[in-house]
């Protein structure tokens, strides 16, 4: 049949129940045995892409995505690819669904198992941490968390600075938002393109031969 992009409501229920969010350091044999026929993990859903896991965690179902992701973390090596892409993409397709279903406490564990399993972080891993915070109303802890990453080596971009003027809005704080409103002003210049030296319309001196100065 036609390949769907949302799962079934069903077919999540089996998803959750194959995995019941064990910790990330779970070895292979502490996983329910549903979990570990086929390369994706659960039986049945071995037709899953990083594409599926994307739509799933736009929608914030978080308990299919963990099921999902879950086993193919625990299993893969390092240097493997996970639903042909790499663990840092992996793990942060799961902080992504964490952030849009506003778990704050889910998306800091998460990242705990990126931190165990020593998963290269990125500008998107803080990212989506500081946005778990800011859709659960803790524009103080979205903001430490954007600067962890920036001390990290990871500067703010404009979607973060974005997503604190309206957290910070939404929380009563204008000072905090007028003051990352003020950043993102200056981020916008500074990535501004140079406007051109000769304006379009100049014409060409008359008598002179192409080319020249």
């Amino acid at each position: 049949g036609p390949r769907h992009d949302r799962m079934h409501v069903g077919d999540r229920l089996v998803l959750a129940a194959c995995l019941r969010r064990p910790s990330m350091s779970a070895s292979r044999a502490q996983l329910p045995s549903a979990c570990h026929p086929g390369p994706v993990g659960c039986a049945g859903f071995a037709s899953a892409s990083s594409e599926h896991v994307n739509t799933l965690a736009e929608m914030g179902d978080v308990a299919a995505v963990e099921a999902i992701l879950q086993p193919l973390l625990n299993s893969t090596p390092p240097e493997g690819l996970i639903l042909g892409v790499n663990r840092t993409v992996a793990f942060n397709l799961g902080l992504k669904a964490f952030a849009n279903a506003g778990d704050l406490q889910g998306a800091e564990r998460w990242h705990s198992g990126m931190r165990e399993e020593m998963v290269r972080l990125n500008s998107k891993t803080f990212g989506k941490l500081a946005e778990a915070a800011a859709k659960s109303g803790k524009h103080l802890e979205a903001e430490s968390w954007l600067r962890r990453g920036y001390t990290d080596g990871f500067p703010f971009t404009s979607v973060q600075v974005s997503t604190m003027i309206d957290a910070s809005a939404r929380a009563g704080d204008p000072t905090r938002s007028e003051a990352w409103l003020a950043r993102l002003q200056r981020l916008t210049a500074a990535t501004a393109p140079a406007e051109a030296e000769v304006p379009r319309n100049s014409a060409r001196p008359r008598g002179r031969p192409r080319g020249d100065a």
